[in-house]
């Protein structure tokens, strides 16, 4: 009877240690990428250090997609490079920040400078190798991010093999919009602002970066 108790007692006391130590590992995960708001925006950015801020709205699949990647500069960061905030806002529950600094698509990213509230715009591509890149350069840094190689194939005429299924993307690299479906056809890139600010020119129509299908 003694003994049936004692298992009980170990059992229920590995349970919430257990629990406590999840708790800690996701606590700790969360806090690579620090959450902003209207109460703290101000306090963490513009700053003793370079913030680099994703605004974004739940829910999209373009946010979605960034997520991974941008938490996986977070990490890597934080491990790395104190000098230097990864951050988010959820512009569905602070729209005055994202109203501020005109955010009119999700995910918009933005680099403030030290001391500085005033932006500078990222238009790279949302793989973390780029936005890393990016960091680097703008903070004079030299953080090393190990990635996995895409599975993207460069098919030519020595290789094109008309024999085996194959999902191929025919494109001219002269065309823009070649250019944006190419990298839209890989998981590790979404098109780069740059690019889909160049196709609503080039073809003249209203666009939402939001309605772009992968």
């Amino acid at each position: 009877m003694v003994s049936s108790e004692k298992k009980k007692i170990r059992l229920n006391l590995s349970i919430e240690i257990s629990g406590l130590l999840l708790l800690i590992l996701v606590s700790s995960s969360v806090a690579d990428v620090v959450v902003l708001n209207d109460n703290n925006f101000e306090k963490n950015v513009g700053q003793d250090r370079y913030a680099f801020i994703n605004f974004y709205y739940p829910g999209f699949l373009t946010c979605e997609r960034l997520d991974p990647q941008y938490e996986n500069l977070g990490e890597n960061i934080k491990m790395a490079n104190e000098s230097v905030l990864i951050g988010k806002v959820d512009c569905e529950k602070n729209w005055s920040i994202c109203k501020k600094y005109e955010i009119t698509v999700w995910p918009t990213l933005k680099w403030f400078y030290k001391g500085s509230l005033k932006p500078k715009e990222y238009e790279g591509q949302w793989h973390v190798q780029f936005l890393s890149d990016f960091a680097n350069t703008e903070a004079e840094t030299n953080l090393k991010i190990e990635t996995v190689p895409s599975n993207l194939v460069v098919l030519t005429d020595s290789n094109f093999d008309e024999t085996k299924n194959v999902m191929a993307v025919f494109y001219a690299s002269w065309s823009v919009i070649s250019k944006a479906l190419l990298l839209a056809s890989t998981l590790y890139y979404e098109i780069p602002l740059s690019i889909f600010k160049a196709i609503k020119k080039e073809i003249g129509a209203e666009l939402t970066r939001l309605r772009v299908k992968i």
